[in-house]
């Protein structure tokens, strides 16, 4: 099972959530660079997640 971290800070507007998956690096990366992938992963049970990869290619890129 896996554990989750919440990291929430007074006078923050951000809140940092993190969790270890029993799973190796390569198919986590995968589950977060695959458009099919990641909808299936963040997805609703109905699959009604759509993915961007052009807009996560820029983000990524511009938190560097």
């Amino acid at each position: 099972m896996s554990e989750t971290e919440l990291i929430v800070e007074p006078g923050r507007q951000d809140t940092v959530m993190s969790r270890v998956f029993n799973a190796d690096r390569a198919t986590v990366f995968a589950a977060l660079t695959d458009a099919e992938a990641l909808s299936q992963w963040w997805g609703a049970l109905d699959g009604g997640t759509r993915a961007d990869m052009e807009k996560l290619a820029e983000l990524v890129e511009k938190k560097g």
